[in-house]
């Protein structure tokens, strides 16, 4: 993620308007037991973005991180339903991009969830802490 944005980033550079997205996961701000690797994999996605932003900002690229819950995708299959469909986090993730969002939560699912964190982070850890491995 570093070496890429880093790579284009003269590119990027020379337009008016540029962007980098990071699709990452709301895992990114909670863990759930049964996917410990994943959530922190994508905890440091979401750090990299941020330094990314950083790194990129004096040059007028954007840089975004789309958390999403879970997607329609061959991994999340398996997820309970209901599922985003990767149209919808797409579609809003460039919606935010647009409006200048530097983080955004695609999809009603994901909007509802990212409230409850931000009005009660340790309740959503808890609870996401209850959905241990099969």
């Amino acid at each position: 993620m570093l070496a890429l944005s880093r790579a284009f980033a003269p590119v990027l550079a020379k337009v008016s308007e540029s962007a980098v997205v990071n699709i990452l996961s709301f895992l990114s701000l909670v863990t759930i037991p049964s996917a410990g690797t994943y959530s922190a994999s994508k905890a440091a996605g979401l750090a990299a973005t941020r330094s990314i932003r950083a790194e990129l900002k004096a040059q007028g690229t954007e840089v975004v991180a789309a958390m999403p819950v879970q997607v329609e995708t061959d991994m999340g299959r398996e997820l309970p339903e209901p599922r985003l469909q990767p149209i919808e986090v797409v579609s809003e993730t460039l919606d935010a991009v647009e409006a200048g969002q530097q983080e955004v939560f695609p999809g009603e699912l994901t909007r509802n969830t990212a409230a409850a964190f931000a009005a009660d982070p340790k309740g959503v850890q808890a609870h996401m802490s209850t959905m241990l491995p099969a």
